[in-house]
C-alpha cells in the first residue's frame, strides 16, 4: 500500500468522522478520535477529564485564567494548553510511526505533514446539506443550525490555524478534498481507498 495512514480533518456536519470508521472498517485498522486525547492523558499521567476544555481549541483567555486558578490553588488540571498538545502530538507521531491507521482532526494532517506514506484528507460539503444533517442525525434545533455551523467550523479554523500555522480549509494542505455531500459518506470512502491501492 502506497500510504500507511489517514488523517481525516472536516467541516462539522460533513459526515467526517462517519467516513473515517468506515474508512477504519473497511481496511481492519483502527480509528483514533477522542481516544488521542484519552492516550495522551494517559502520558501525561493525568485523567482524560481533567485535560477537557484543552483538546482541539486554541487557548481562549477563559482557559488562561482558569488554568492560573488551578495552579494557585494547586489543582491537578493546571497543565498548559500546549502541554495537552505537545502530548497529542507524540501521540499521533506514534502512531503515524505503528502505522495502519485512520486519524480524525487534531491537526494529525499537519503534524505528520512531510510523511509520504500519510494521506490527508478533507471532508466539506454544502452548507445546506450540513445544515439538515445537523438536524436530523445530530439532533440541533433547525433554527440553531446555522450558528452552530459557523461556531464549529470557526473554533476548528481557529484551532488549526493556532496549532498548525496554515488554514484549516487550505486545499494545499490536504492530497484529498472530497464533498460528502456529492458524494456520500460511502462514495467518500471509495474514492479514498481508491488512493491507498
Amino acid at each position: 500500500m502506497r500510504y500507511n495512514c489517514v488523517t481525516i480533518e472536516r467541516e462539522y456536519a460533513s459526515g467526517g468522522r462517519e467516513v473515517a470508521a468506515r474508512l477504519a472498517e473497511a481496511l481492519g485498522w483502527p480509528y483514533y478520535g477522542s481516544e488521542v486525547l484519552a492516550l495522551a492523558a494517559q502520558e501525561l499521567g493525568r485523567e482524560v477529564e481533567n485535560l477537557a476544555g484543552q483538546d482541539e481549541a486554541p487557548p481562549t483567555l477563559r482557559t488562561y485564567v482558569r488554568m492560573a486558578v488551578a495552579s494557585a490553588y494547586g489543582l491537578e488540571n493546571a497543565l498548559r494548553g500546549e502541554e495537552v498538545q505537545d502530548a497529542e502530538a507524540r501521540v499521533i507521531r506514534g502512531l503515524g510511526d505503528k502505522g495502519g491507521c485512520v486519524i480524525i482532526g487534531r491537526r494529525a494532517g499537519a503534524i505528520l505533514r512531510g510523511r509520504r506514506d500519510v494521506l490527508r484528507v478533507f471532508i466539506h460539503a454544502a452548507r445546506d446539506v450540513r445544515r439538515e444533517r445537523a438536524v436530523r442525525v445530530y439532533g440541533v434545533p433547525e433554527e440553531r443550525a446555522e450558528s452552530t455551523l459557523k461556531k464549529y467550523d470557526k473554533a476548528r479554523a481557529a484551532y488549526y490555524h493556532y496549532y498548525a500555522g496554515r488554514g484549516w480549509d487550505d486545499a494545499g494542505e490536504y492530497h484529498m478534498m472530497l464533498d460528502s455531500g456529492l458524494l456520500g459518506l460511502d462514495g467518500c470512502v471509495k474514492a479514498i481507498r481508491a488512493l491507498l491501492t
